[in-house]
């Protein structure tokens, strides 16, 4: 029996499983148990499967976040932003912001230019020059250094030889600028200088002499009145000559030296385009510290155009009359080294060129009139 046992078991097994075959059981595939642990790790541990539920959960969430980032939209690079042209646009997550850039000013929507010039930024002697959104500063002329500091220093023109002055001309460095004086002997304006015309110098004679003609009488000649050479004249009355004429070419020049004895009394009138009927003058006037022209109908008075001057005692002062074209002229005052001080203009509106005249009084000295 324990034989027969030991057959029939194998054979049954045998049949079993070709009858399964037989029955339509091919599909079913079994699968030897795996341990504990690697059903884990597979994350089949539930038969209902809430693990795999777990991962399509996850697989859900991860799909709306793409969806919220893929409609996201950055204003600033599709230049849907209202930011003004002079404004940075930066994008932020629920919006964007603008914000005016340097130089300007605002809300960022609308920004405006700021004009730094108000506040003066550049240096002393420079100037400064507004531009859309920022500034420049230059020194002016006459000035050098850095204009963004805190000073441009004065060129000193003369000095360098880079002055336009005649050869024949005296350069003074001025702050900022120099100006030019024709030497004793020259006439013009120092950019040009010839050879002057001596008219008088009163060296010689008896005051009054031909050709002036005396309208009031009054003058000593004396050494003690010179400026140069061995004589000149204080305080004539109104004299005048007509053998030269002033005013008939632009560019023309007259010129005289005159020394106040005081600094506050005394006056000195330098005649152009003079006749019989009268005159025009720019005169020296230290009792109302002006430099100022006049008309002087039938040798009268009639103030024209003044600006405010001050005197040195007893100092020489030199006198330049330019006749400018259109009955324009400009009296031009320099100190007794050829260092312009004053300058003053008026248009008479003709020329009515003329001879010259003089007058002085209270200490006024006069020598060498040269044309």
């Amino acid at each position: 029996m324990k034989t027969k046992n030991t057959f029939w078991l194998p054979a049954i097994s045998l049949l079993l499983i070709w009858l399964a075959h037989l029955g339509g059981c091919a599909n079913t595939v079994f699968e030897p148990a795996l341990p504990e642990s690697d059903a884990d790790s597979d994350g089949d541990s539930d038969s209902d499967g809430d693990t795999d539920s777990d991962s399509d959960t996850d697989s859900d969430t991860d799909s709306d976040s793409d969806t919220d980032s893929d409609t996201s939209v950055n204003e600033c690079e599709e230049d849907l932003d209202d930011c003004d042209d002079n404004a940075t646009c930066t994008d932020l997550p629920d919006g964007f912001e603008c914000e005016c850039n340097s130089g300007y000013d605002g809300d960022g929507q609308v920004c405006d230019d700021i004009d730094e010039c108000l506040t003066t930024p550049c240096a002393t002697n420079a100037e400064c020059t507004n531009t859309d959104g920022d500034y420049t500063c230059a020194c002016l002329t006459g000035y050098d250094g850095d204009p963004y500091s805190t000073i441009c220093d004065d060129i000193d023109e003369c000095f360098l030889g880079i002055d336009l002055c005649d050869v024949n001309a005296t350069c003074t460095n001025t702050d900022g600028d120099y100006t030019c004086a024709c030497n004793s002997g020259y006439a013009g304006d120092g950019f040009t200088c010839v050879v002057s015309s001596l008219l008088e110098d009163f060296e010689t004679g008896t005051w009054p002499w031909s050709p002036w003609v005396s309208v009031a009488s009054g003058g000593t000649v004396s050494s003690t009145y010179a400026h140069d050479g061995s004589r000149g004249i204080m305080d004539p009355g109104w004299h005048y000559r007509t053998d030269v004429t002033f005013g008939t070419t632009t560019g023309q020049t007259l010129s005289v030296w005159a020394r106040p004895d005081s600094s506050t009394d005394g006056r000195f009138y330098f005649g152009f385009n003079a006749s019989s009927s009268g005159c025009r003058s720019i005169i020296l006037a230290p009792n109302t510290t002006e430099f100022f022209f006049q008309t002087n109908t039938s040798y009268g008075y009639s103030a024209q155009t003044s600006v405010s001057q001050s005197y040195t005692a007893a100092t020489w002062y030199y006198i330049e009359l330019e006749y400018m074209g259109g009955g324009q002229y400009q009296g031009r005052l320099y100190s007794s080294t050829m260092t312009l001080l004053n300058t003053v203009t008026h248009n008479f509106g003709t020329a009515s060129p003329g001879g010259i005249a003089i007058r002085a009084f209270n200490g006024v000295s006069i020598d060498s009139i040269s044309m």
